[in-house]
């Protein structure tokens, strides 16, 4: 029986598919590779991360397509790879590129590690917190941020003018 498509998958393929990475922790990593290039270096850099990350937000397979791509909090470890080689190859010098991909190893090492030990709220991805009330009009939600207070931006709005009456009353 022949089959047409594509070739089977290769291990490693699917574990990076499979295998997701809090934005936050590639935007620290990049960080950490651009201050330790050349000044001159740094804004190509920075550049090629915004593009790339954004690319990536924007194929995610958790992103719902009405969500605005700045929401999505995770990507593939594949994403996460294809973004941190952009930042990489946006400087021409190769040894400089090499010396620069340790320190992207080693950073991406400490992520892997804080994010094991639920460091810096990344061992918890978006929707996962407590459910609590909304400030504004009492319905239990799910917040997207650790300290998120309402349930939608409609609600945070009002709870801002009521807050802003309140204080043109008083004072």
């Amino acid at each position: 029986m022949t089959v047409t498509g594509k070739p089977p998958a290769d291990p490693d393929d699917v574990e990076l598919d499979s295998t997701y990475f809090p934005v936050s922790a590639i935007e620290h990593v990049a960080k950490e590779v651009i201050r330790a290039a050349l000044p001159v270096d740094r804004f190509a850099m920075w550049q090629a991360y915004t593009e790339t990350v954004r690319d990536a937000a924007e194929h995610s397979a958790d992103r719902m397509p009405w969500d605005p791509p700045e929401e999505v909090t995770r990507i593939t470890a594949r994403s996460a790879r294809r973004v941190l080689t952009a930042v990489l190859t946006a400087i021409p010098d190769e040894e400089e590129q090499a010396r620069l991909a340790k320190i992207g190893e080693r950073e991406a090492e400490k992520a892997e590690q804080a994010q094991a030990d639920g460091e810096h709220g990344t061992a918890v991805p978006a929707g996962r917190y407590p459910p609590r009330r909304c400030r504004q009009c009492g319905k239990p939600f799910r917040p997207r941020r650790p300290n998120g207070l309402y349930c939608r931006p409609a609600c945070r709005q009002a709870f801002w003018k009521l807050a802003q009456r309140a204080k043109a009353q008083a004072g």
